[in-house]
């Protein structure tokens, strides 16, 4: 799906020409919003509920999981037991900041890269009433 986002950026960069053939095309348009619904590198998901990480953090395990995932809205842990391992969980978690950067800075990309394809389609004028 990658390959389809960068392709389908390089199309939609070329001229004006060929971005509104580009964006009349409905299967170029499905393919390239598809591309944008891809997942994160396998780092930054929650390997428990196959989720993008927005706010990572390490079990006493050394597992990763994301903040909602092991912890509910009282901040106390979900499970004694850790889900990989099985062993019994202290009952903290400590956050991982670097991991959780790269997590916003993926979703920022993804972010640009929707709002770089509406001004094509606004830009194109190519849109359904």
């Amino acid at each position: 799906r990658k390959k389809i986002l960068c392709v389908g950026a390089a199309v939609l960069a070329r001229s004006p020409s060929s971005q509104k053939e580009a964006l009349a095309d409905p299967v170029f348009v499905d393919k390239l919003l598809a591309s944008l619904k891809e997942d994160p590198d396998e780092l930054l998901m929650d390997p428990l509920m196959l989720t993008a990480l927005r706010d990572p953090v390490v079990l006493s395990t050394g597992f990763v999981v994301d903040r909602t995932t092991a912890l509910n809205d009282l901040g106390k842990l979900r499970f004694s037991t850790c889900p990989f391992s099985r062993n019994k969980l202290r009952k903290t978690v400590y956050p991982l900041q670097i991991l959780r950067q790269k997590a916003v800075e993926w979703r920022l990309k993804q972010l640009g890269t929707c709002l770089q394809l509406a001004n094509m389609f606004v830009d194109a004028e190519h849109w359904e009433d």
